[in-house]
């Protein structure tokens, strides 16, 4: 099986926080078995629903035998899952814009606007629906009143609505680009190394009907499983000071240990 001291390693590392469309989003990350169809807020889900299937490049075991010890190993490959869900998330954001006189309208760089907390210029502060008017498309404000001098900087403070599938979709983009940096230095000291990365399936309608987007991709790792155990006295000891190495019915090498 993958080791379990990998599979920790690589679940310790997964990042909490992440940065969608100029947003700071915090996760939470688990592992195993999680009740997507319930929660609400962004999680990274971690699982090994794969393991232990041969390799296909080498379906032979191998075998090392000393004096005293008998040792298999055999190549398997096992798989990774992460499952990204997130639902809409509300965020406040303050924005600065210049007012040029006879432009009434102004888009802001997030949508939809849920609501303005405020809009000022300087000291002056707007009323919205006397000075302003939030556009029914809910990405744009328009001036209808008092308005700030011309080439006045005015700031917007408002809140919005990032929806779940843009975090999801941009944390499984990140994972994705986390995986190919990291996972070699992750794998390495196990003998282990990534075989591929899949593409990104869309599971909302499958899990999370009317909760949470759920984004999800696999990375097959092909590993190197061994044990060993003692020689019985009915197999006997090799030859003193050689080491017999067999690979399936390919071959049989003896060599002597320096």
């Amino acid at each position: 099986m993958i080791p379990a001291e990998l599979k920790r390693t690589i679940f310790d590392n997964i990042p909490t926080e992440y940065t969608v469309n100029n947003n700071n989003i915090t996760s939470i990350k688990t592992v195993g078995l999680f009740p997507f169809n319930t929660y609400n807020g962004t999680v990274v889900n971690l699982r090994f629903p794969l393991d232990m299937l041969p390799y296909y490049r080498s379906a032979d075991e191998m075998y090392n035998i000393t004096s005293e010890i008998l040792t298999k190993s055999k190549v398997y490959r096992g798989t990774a899952r992460f499952m990204i869900g997130s639902n809409d998330v509300t965020t406040t954001i303050s924005e600065e814009h210049i007012y040029t006189i006879g432009t009434n309208i102004y888009t802001t760089n997030h949508n939809p606007i849920l609501s303005v907390t405020s809009l000022t210029a300087g000291t002056t502060i707007f009323v919205e629906n006397i000075d302003y008017r939030i556009i029914t498309n809910k990405s744009q404000i328009e001036w209808i009143g008092t308005t700030p001098n011309d080439s006045e900087t005015f700031t917007i403070n408002y809140s919005y609505r990032e929806r779940g599938y843009w975090i999801a979709t941009e944390i499984a983009e990140y994972l994705a680009k986390w995986v190919e940096l990291n996972f070699p230095t992750y794998l390495h000291e196990y003998g282990a190394s990534i075989i591929d990365i899949s593409s990104a399936i869309d599971l909302t309608d499958d899990i999370a009907i009317d909760n949470l987007n759920i984004i999800t991709f696999d990375v097959d790792i092909r590993y190197t499983f061994e044990w060993s155990r003692a020689l019985t006295d009915e197999e006997g000891p090799v030859m003193s000071g050689s080491v017999l190495t067999m690979s399936g019915s390919n071959y049989l090498e003896i060599h002597t240990i320096p």
